[in-house]
């Protein structure tokens, strides 16, 4: 089971008073291509002065921006789960059945 970095830029936005990307571009003197590229995870990296303006504009910890993360977390669905799922949609099944 392999584990994963993902950034916590949206949580971290969202407890600091519902702060938008654009309120975090403004503050910090970032692009909000580049939040969005974190808050997305298409970003392959992050630079240290990045972390440190949103660490002194968020008032956290670096520790604060990233989470590890199981990869089974987001695991693709087997062929044999996914059949059952269509199986059971045909038939108009209910939400409990696909547990």
């Amino acid at each position: 089971m392999g584990k994963y970095v993902r950034f916590n830029l949206a949580f971290m936005r969202v407890i600091r008073g519902k702060l938008t990307q654009r309120d975090v571009a403004l503050g910090t003197g970032l692009s909000q291509k580049t939040l969005s590229a974190l808050e997305t995870g298409a970003s392959q990296g992050v630079e240290f002065g990045t972390i440190a303006k949103l660490c002194d504009y968020l008032k956290c910890t670096p520790n604060d921006l990233f989470v590890l993360e199981s990869e089974t977390a987001y695991a693709t669905p087997s062929s044999n789960s996914l059949k059952k799922a269509d199986e059971i949609i045909a038939r108009g099944g209910t939400k409990g059945e696909l547990r």
